[in-house]
């Protein structure tokens, strides 16, 4: 089923949008677009079975578990997105063809073949559009609070992780305490760099 004349998603569903630690006190702030796998009940399966739906194709396998855990080490704010890139891909342009792919890693997608405008439009209303807001929001709380944020018009990095390395509990949690060590340890390094020969005189 094709949603066009109802919101997206229900009201007893999941919000596309899970956010740790909003007021946390260190600078960094955390993103994962692919989080999880959920599809809207309106949507179904979209045409997929089990075996398709948990493969790497609809979702980052163990990146929800390691951004929790270096959320919590850091004491960091993180933004999370629960619902299958398969429904909308949070991390492509939304106006982009593959923002909703008809076909992921020669895998078909049945359920997103030839949408229309309003259905395309309703996905990124309920989804994409809910989650980027909350991305672009809390560091301008977070200024407003005079809590510093490493995201806008500042250093970042974007981490890809190995999913084989992070698909149980005990990889998660080595990941996230590699991360929270690392992190750190690479602000310190910026900020030495742009405070140039004064900051080591």
């Amino acid at each position: 089923m094709q949603a066009t004349d109802a919101a997206l998603l229900a009201a007893d569903e999941p919000a596309p949008v899970r956010v740790l630690r909003p007021e946390a006190r260190l600078p960094f702030f955390l993103t994962a677009d692919q989080a999880g796998r959920l599809i809207p009940a309106r949507l179904g399966t979209l045409g997929l079975d089990e075996t398709e739906r948990v493969r790497h194709a609809a979702w980052d396998i163990g990146i929800a578990g390691v951004t929790e855990r270096l959320s919590e080490a850091l004491d960091a704010t993180a933004v999370l997105q629960p619902y299958s890139r398969l429904v909308i891909d949070c991390n492509r342009d939304p106006t982009a063809a593959d923002s909703i792919p008809e076909v992921s890693e020669a895998t078909a997608i049945p359920g997103n073949r030839a949408l229309s405008a309003a259905e395309r439009k309703a996905r990124r209303e309920a989804i994409f559009d809910l989650y980027h807001g909350a991305i672009a929001a809390l560091p301008d709380r977070r200024r407003m609070a005079a809590q510093t944020t490493v995201r806008r018009e500042l250093a970042y990095a974007e981490i890809e992780i190995r999913q084989d390395l992070i698909n149980g509990e005990a990889g998660q949690a080595e990941w996230a305490a590699r991360l929270a060590r690392l992190l750190p340890e690479a602000m310190r390094r910026l900020e030495e760099e742009d405070a140039g020969p004064r900051g080591r005189n």
